[in-house]
């Protein structure tokens, strides 16, 4: 055994740390086993010691415990050959700590790692491992060498052991080194555990300011109270709004004196009356008046809610009015202070105060405006009168109507020219003379006068029949009953206007005969002997044997036998309308039928005897001296033209009781009248309509005449196919004087240029815009406006696309059309020769309009 005891410690030797046992091992063998190897001379001489070590039983004792000791190390040799263990031991024999300490700590060596990461200074791993080992002091410590972060698990460490000044100093080292790191958000925290109140609202600010802050983060309930601690309103405002809290940073900002910024944050919560508060303090009135209107709007919008719902008589719904009432009392007097009336006005109207609206709305010259609000709030009574002064007559009898004021309703659509609406209503309500008016402008003169006649109301017929221009239907003996009443009125010459009207310038038929001796006889009466003895001839001629006739004519003979000057004519005295036609012309113009009747006058067939001809004749609706002047001036224009697209003007006179234009006759139809017989004629021809009409404006304009009233009207297609132009009779020289300080309105309204309305001098591209009018009305069916107030859209809306209305019509030739329809005269065509090249060059399916 000694042998082998020696030989493993060598062998063991090897692995240097694992030699201790072996060692130990071989030591105790030594001692064991050493009288044997040793001899003793004296047994008796070796003393004591000799004898304690010589004896048996320290032989069994020590090679036993030599035996353990190398079982011992063979154990450790064992052990001490796992890869890992081989590879610590390497990694530190090379120093490299800690790589070493890994593999330990893995092993589950904490000892041998704790002193292998210290010595490595990897004070954070050693830190853990320490805590691990339950060494909080030394975590602590070594937690505080780390530094950085790791300061934050060094003072929750020293917190547990109860050292809170070593935590402070920890939290205030980390405190500075977050926020030397820019990470200020983190650094609240550390400098509210420090104690640094200050030195965290200002990372708070930081933190704010670069929007590195939210409410998700963990440092946002320190932030929140470094800022309350502190009582910074301004940083808590900002927080709040951070955290989408409007109302808190509301008040906040408010406690700030930021009250710009406050009524911003009450505006988001919804809290209006507030926001106006503080928008008021802040020196903005307007915008607190405004914010003050979306509250009422709100607390309105609830209470009609509720109403709606059947809610109407609890305590939320009284709450409701009342508020509602007190702050519409507030309001009005103060936005009526700042000047806004359209605020106030919109709060009177939605407060069902519309009579205080419309009155000040009026007070405001805002009369459009009143009429509106009047209209929408059914107070018909307060809109018609407002409407009536702004000369919107349809829409004011219409007004009228509804407020039950039918008188009102009729007189405005007279003025309107709704005469056959105003007819009705005057007929109910039983006013003749109204009614009568209305017949005659209609048309029906004959039935006017009938119905006068039949209610005794002569002197009102007279009147009628020296309104309204052109010969009277056939009703004898209600002229002769007119004409008498005048003459015992003592005014023979109204007697004289009445009974002309009914014989002068027309066929005579036997029931005609008595009115014209009647008339002979009022003539000879006030010293007309020659124009008495004119109509007795007529008389005679139809009728030789008439009585009254050939007695009158007698008389007349007799007298101019023996002159009497008690029956002449009284100086200075004159005929009421105007004189009849010199003798020559007397009986020339023979009227056939009438044709048709407009504004200017009604419109007959007449036979011309001398040259054997029909003509058109046009009784106009004047008898002023200074009108006829003009008239005559405009008709003398129109003669100048001759084109086979114009209706061609023969002459210019008085007669008629007043004057006449005597024209070409052209057997054909207006095509507003085949638009609703025949619509197809003119659809199917519709390019060369608008070619033959636009070539026919321009042959005018070149000749410096413009037409001023173009409408479809105003054209007639003959069974030829033929385009006439006809009623220049308000027919305009561009080579002429006007008086543009009183300028003369004329033409109808549903086609008449913006220009034209105002009362502008007129301009070919006044017939332009006319002309777009009456092809959007022959392309479509009706005109660009035809509801509501004309005049207003001809002057500010935009007409709509004919495409648009009418599937016939081209967009080419819908482009062409609302060219002419523009506002300002330079955006249409610049002459009717362009345009009507433009309308020549239409491609196929626009020329068939198919």
């Amino acid at each position: 055994m000694p042998p082998l005891v020696l030989i493993v410690p060598l062998v063991a030797a090897h692995y240097r740390r694992l030699a201790t046992p072996f060692l130990l091992a071989a030591a105790a063998a030594t001692i064991a086993n050493l009288p044997r190897f040793i001899p003793t001379p004296d047994p008796t001489a070796s003393g004591a010691w000799t004898g304690v070590l010589t004896h048996p039983s320290v032989a069994v004792i020590g090679n036993a415990a030599a035996g353990l000791l190398a079982v011992w190390g063979l154990v450790m040799v064992a052990r001490s050959g796992s890869p890992q263990l081989r590879l610590a031991r390497s990694l530190e024999w090379k120093k490299d700590y800690f790589g070493a300490a890994e593999i330990y700590q893995q092993t589950g060596d904490t000892r041998r790692a704790l002193h292998l990461f210290k010595k490595a200074r990897v004070w954070e791993k050693a830190a853990r491992v320490a805590l691990e080992r339950g060494n909080e002091g030394e975590a602590a410590d070594l937690y505080r060498r780390a530094g950085g972060r790791q300061l934050a698990e060094a003072s929750r460490v020293y917190r547990q052991l109860g050292d809170r000044q070593a935590a402070v100093r920890c939290d205030h080292q980390l405190a500075e080194w977050l926020t030397s790191e820019g990470h200020f958000e983190e650094a609240i925290e550390a400098w509210l555990r420090a104690g640094e109140l200050q030195r965290a609202l200002r990372a708070t600010s930081v933190a704010l300011s670069e929007n590195r802050l939210h409410p998700s983060h963990s440092a946002f309930g320190a932030a929140r109270r470094a800022a309350e601690e502190t009582n910074d309103a301004r940083t808590l405002a900002r927080l709040y709004e951070v955290e989408g809290n409007w109302q808190r940073a509301a008040y906040a900002w408010r406690n700030a004196e930021e009250h710009g910024k406050a009524a911003e944050n009450f505006r988001k919560a919804s809290l209006l009356d507030e926001a106006a508060r503080s928008e008021a303090t802040a020196g903005r009135p307007r915008e607190a008046a405004q914010l003050r209107l979306r509250q009422l709007q709100q607390m309105q919008q609830r209470l009609r809610a509720n109403e709606a719902s059947g809610v109407i008589h609890n305590p939320e719904t009284d709450r409701l009015k009342v508020q509602v009432r007190q702050e519409t009392d507030s309001l009005i007097p103060h936005l009526h202070e700042l000047g806004m009336q359209h605020e106030m006005i919109e709060v009177l109207r939605s407060s069902g105060r519309t009579e205080e609206a419309v009155a000040r709305l009026v007070a405001e010259n805002l009369d459009a405006s009143a009429a509106d609000i009047a209209q929408e709030a059914q107070r018909w009574d307060l809109a018609a009168p407002i409407l009536e002064r702004l000369n919107r007559w349809s829409e004011a009898s219409d007004v009228y109507e509804l407020a039950g004021n039918m008188k009102s309703a009729a007189r405005c659509a007279e003025r309107a020219g709704e005469d056959e609406r105003a007819l009705q209503i005057y007929r109910n309500l039983g006013m003749i003379e109204q009614t009568a008016h209305c017949l005659a402008r209609l048309g029906s003169l004959q039935d006017a006068l009938i119905e006068l006649h039949r209610a005794g109301r002569l002197r009102e017929a007279c009147e009628i029949l020296r309104s309204y221009p052109g010969p009277v239907p056939d009703i004898p003996d209600v002229i002769l009953d007119m004409a008498n009443q005048a003459y015992e009125d003592g005014e023979p010459r109204k007697s004289i206007a009445c009974l002309q009207r009914a014989v002068v310038g027309v066929a005579l038929q036997p029931g005609r005969l008595d009115p014209a001796v009647a008339l002979a006889r009022l003539l000879r009466e006030v010293g007309e002997t020659d124009a008495a003895t004119g109509q007795l001839d007529r008389v005679l001629a139809f009728d030789f044997s008439h009585e009254s006739a050939q007695a009158l004519r007698k008389e007349i003979d007799s007298a101019r036998a023996r002159p009497d000057p008690s029956k002449t004519q009284p100086a200075g005295e004159a005929l009421d309308l105007a004189e009849p036609p010199p003798p020559d012309d007397q009986h020339r113009y023979e009227i056939l039928t009438e044709l048709g009747r407009g504004g200017m006058g009604v419109v007959y067939k007449a036979r011309d005897t001398r040259l054997e001809r029909d003509v058109a004749i046009k009784v106009l609706r004047t008898t002023s001296a200074e009108e006829a002047a003009r008239l005559e001036q405009e008709a003398r224009a129109a003669a100048t033209l001759n084109h086979p697209g114009i209706v061609t003007v023969y002459d210019f006179q008085a007669g008629f009781d007043g004057y006449f234009i005597t024209m070409e006759y052209v057997p054909g139809d207006a095509l507003d009248q085949l638009l609703q017989t025949h619509p197809d004629r003119v659809h199917d021809h519709l390019r060369e309509i608008l070619v033959r009409l636009a070539d026919a404006i321009a042959y005018a304009h070149r000749n410096h005449v413009i037409h001023r009233d173009l409408k479809p009207g105003n054209i007639l297609l003959s069974p030829l196919q033929e385009v006439k132009i006809l009623d220049f009779g308000i027919a305009a020289r561009l080579d002429s004087a006007h008086d543009s300080s009183s300028p003369t309105v004329c033409g109808t309204p549903y086609y008449m240029a913006p220009e034209q309305i105002r009362g502008e001098s007129p301009t070919p591209a006044t017939d332009v815009y006319s002309f777009g009018a009456t092809a959007f009305h022959l392309a479509t069916g009706e005109p660009p406006f035809r509801k509501g107030n004309i005049i207003e859209a001809h002057l500010k809306s935009e007409p709509p696309d004919p495409a648009e209305v009418s599937s016939r019509v081209s967009p080419e030739l819908a482009k062409i059309i609302l060219r002419c329809l523009r506002k300002q005269p330079g955006e249409r065509f610049e002459t009717a020769d362009e345009l009507r090249d433009a309308l020549t060059e239409l491609p196929t399916a626009s020329r068939d309009q198919r």
